[in-house]
């Protein structure tokens, strides 16, 4: 972005995933969407030793959603 002249905020808003460390120490700091990556490991493995036991899917599918937060620096 800064090659090509464009300032972060101002002219484009980033937004990254995962919240992972050096977001928080980007120029400008990133805002990030962060998930409970604890609680993903949990879920996929609980559904692994499912599927592995020959569990019948839930009723819903295997898919799970899992909550997630907006941590808001100074790049959007």
């Amino acid at each position: 972005m800064h090659v090509a002249g464009l300032r972060i905020p101002d002219d484009v808003a980033v937004v990254g995933f995962d919240n992972r460390a050096f977001a928080a120490f980007a120029a400008p700091p990133l805002t990030t969407v962060a998930q409970p990556n604890d609680a993903v490991g949990r879920a996929a493995a609980a559904m692994l030793l499912a599927k592995i036991e020959g569990q019948a899917p839930p009723e819903t599918g295997w898919s799970q959603t899992l909550p997630t937060s907006m941590v808001l620096r100074a790049s959007a």
